[in-house]
């Protein structure tokens, strides 16, 4: 097939190939480091020995993290959660965190984060991305200088997925068995919610009628209306897991929560 007949993204990962295996590429990196290098004569005379040792120092940082994350733990089809390289966080170490970095770029896979827990005093999870321009492996940007970073800036991270402590499933048990030992918890556990809130309910039921001799302070309203929505919480469970039990006595696990929708998985 001639070039003119490849579809433009096939053209440009030819070109991005050809640049690799001819040299070109590694020319392109080595001469952009050499003019990192030099830019700290930008500052001038104010510049001494140590901030020379701190510029340097903190290139070869950002060199061997980058080399960390896009070179040596960058496959989709098995990502390993890398602590990053010591002293060096995303772009400045905090001494009060680490960063554990992933480069998950394939949607086609479902991730699952396992560790101990109560090993870590808390856990974020964010994904990131940087903008860059298509054809980015099929040119030389050293040429560029500082000016190139206005096209392409892998270090200006955008925040495109945050994940706050209540959409956070953590899976402590169920997850390590099979299928016949899940299945068997779901039964246990459906039947102790569902004897014990419908053994509770008569006796809720009589607490939340005589409340009615009782209003509120302010709005005037019987506090057997506040209080029934508590019995509408446990009908509904019940039949919940009514529902549950019958999957589980023909064999079937229920449909787990789609935790990036609005539902409480209940």
């Amino acid at each position: 097939m001639s070039d003119a007949e490849k579809p433009p993204a096939a053209l440009l990962s030819d070109r991005a190939e050809d640049r690799l295996a001819s040299g070109r590429a590694w020319d392109d990196f080595c001469e952009s480091v050499r003019r990192a290098g030099h830019l700290i004569e930008r500052f001038g005379e104010d510049v001494d020995a140590l901030d020379r040792a701190e510029w340097y120092r903190f290139l070869t940082r950002l060199m061997r993290n980058g080399f960390e994350r896009y070179m040596e733990n960058c496959e989709p089809e098995r990502p390993r959660l890398r602590d990053a390289p010591w002293r060096q966080g995303i772009n400045f170490q905090s001494p009060d965190q680490d960063h554990l970095l992933a480069e998950f770029v394939d949607g086609r896979f479902d991730y699952r984060i396992t560790g101990i827990r109560g090993s870590i005093p808390y856990f974020v999870m964010a994904a990131w991305t940087a903008k860059h321009p298509a054809d980015l492996g099929a040119r030389d940007w050293a040429g560029q200088g500082v000016e190139g970073l206005a096209e392409f800036d892998p270090a200006t991270l955008r925040t495109t997925g945050f994940l706050t402590s209540d959409e956070i499933r953590f899976d402590l048990l169920s997850g390590a068995m099979g299928k016949r030992t899940r299945i068997a918890m779901g039964i246990i556990t459906a039947v102790a919610l569902v004897v014990l809130y419908a053994a509770s309910f008569p006796a809720t039921w009589k607490y939340v009628t005589f409340m009615k001799v009782e209003r509120t302070a302010y709005l005037d309203i019987r506090f057997d209306w506040l209080f029934s929505i508590y019995l509408a919480f446990a009908a509904a469970v019940i039949v919940r897991y009514l529902w549950i039990l019958s999957h589980l006595l023909r064999g079937e696990e229920p449909e787990q929560a789609d935790l990036t929708k609005s539902s409480s998985g209940l």
